[in-house]
């Protein structure tokens, strides 16, 4: 996804967790690795559009 259509869907909605579905913890093990720079591809969703992003500095795990 280009950076221009993440900001339009990021500006549509407030950025929220993800469902236990989406998660999907039953079938993917949640790991938490040490924090070095690396790229990373996530899950995130703005309002009710889960949009899949690929970060190039830190991603941080914020989970409820």
């Amino acid at each position: 996804m280009n950076d221009r259509a993440l900001e339009t869907i990021a500006r549509g909605g407030e950025l929220l967790f993800l469902t236990k579905a989406e998660l999907r913890l039953d079938e993917v093990p949640l790991t938490i690795g040490p924090w070095l720079p690396r790229k990373v591809r996530a899950w995130v969703r703005f309002g009710n559009v889960p949009v899949r992003v690929d970060a190039g500095f830190r991603a941080q795990a914020f989970l409820r």
